[in-house]
């Protein structure tokens, strides 16, 4: 909920700044300024209709937006918590925003086919303009590209809540500014350009078409899993973010039991489900001869988890797949008999 209410704020926020665009190019009713009322209608119908109707009627509709956006804060505010990994923006934040256009090479490309695009349709006129670069679309796509990472960026001065894929919505304005301005320079000039857009993009759509591209080669440790599981082993994820991991794959996680795991996600109302505390998973350890350990890890291998001290478990191997370390330990007792 903490989340889905930031990216409302952002979305709130530029809707409001593009309606008061839109308010002086509705008279040519271009499809884009009917979109974006559409658009409107469905985020923030009381701002974008009361806008419409005046400064009055717009303040009423503001607040009541603001009201209803506030109340959703205070309530989203109380489920922070599984944020707090999240940091406070460096120097080097903004410079990343061009990641959202991809490599920087490519990001390079699609920045200076848009910079030409305007520039060529607004030395050729008016006409041209509204022609191959509808009036609305700048009021459109400018707010929905910028003010949401500006949102999130300031607000995370207070409390951090940025991290780059929580803006990725904000593709879709950078894709209409790209193919307007494609449709701005002709045939022959537009045709070269988005040649070039698919020539330097190449590569790394291939790239993240590689397993573990993303960074967890998930399926390589599932496999290993699959290969060497046996009836009755249980797994421990010593890293939260692993815990989703035996959903991507059926053979290997999957099969496992999740000694740690209380209750399901569906069952209990979450999406990962609820987790026991360190004593009772001793108990359960009790009666297991295997356990996985899965924890995602860059540097050096993880140190003995502390919740398998004095429980006469030996590590009996372990394996390396990207930035995901998997140790299976044995109980040395029960392999004596």
């Amino acid at each position: 909920q903490w989340t889905a209410t930031k990216f409302g704020a952002a979305v709130v926020a530029f809707l409001g700044v593009a309606i008061i665009f839109w308010r002086e190019l509705l008279s040519g009713a271009s499809p884009a300024g009917i979109a974006a009322i559409i658009i409107a209608a469905f985020a923030a119908p009381i701002a974008g209709l009361m806008l419409q109707r005046g400064p009055r009627q717009g303040a009423i509709g503001v607040n009541a937006v603001a009201a209803l956006v506030g109340t959703g804060l205070v309530l989203a505010w109380q489920q922070r918590a599984p944020e707090s990994w999240l940091k406070t923006p460096a120097a080097g934040t903004l410079a990343n925003l061009a990641d959202l256009a991809g490599p920087p090479a490519l990001a390079g490309v699609v920045l200076l086919i848009i910079a030409c695009g305007i520039l060529l349709s607004a030395a050729a006129g008016r006409a041209a303009i509204t022609a191959d670069w509808p009036a609305a679309l700048p009021a459109l796509c400018l707010p929905w590209l910028l003010l949401p990472p500006a949102v999130l960026l300031a607000g995370s001065l207070i409390q951090p809540v940025y991290t780059l894929r929580y803006v990725l919505f904000v593709v879709p304005a950078l894709a209409l500014l790209a193919g307007a301005a494609l449709a701005a320079l002709g045939r022959v000039a537009g045709a070269i350009a988005l040649a070039m857009v698919v020539l330097v993009g190449l590569p790394a759509q291939l790239d993240a078409r590689q397993h573990g591209a993303h960074g967890d080669n998930i399926r390589r440790a599932d496999a290993i899993v699959a290969a060497a599981r046996r009836p009755g082993d249980a797994v421990l994820y010593a890293s939260t973010g692993a815990r989703n991991m035996a959903a991507a794959y059926p053979d290997g996680l999957a099969a496992l039991r999740n000694i740690a795991l209380d209750q399901a996600p569906i069952p209990s109302g979450t999406l990962a489900g609820t987790y026991l505390p360190a004593p009772a998973v001793r108990l359960r350890l009790a009666g297991v001869r295997r356990v996985w350990v899965v924890e995602v890890r860059k540097d050096a291998m993880p140190v003995r988890l502390p919740l398998l001290s004095g429980l006469h478990f030996r590590l009996a191997r372990k394996w390396r797949t990207s930035d995901i370390w998997l140790m299976l330990y044995r109980h040395q007792r029960r392999y004596r008999h």
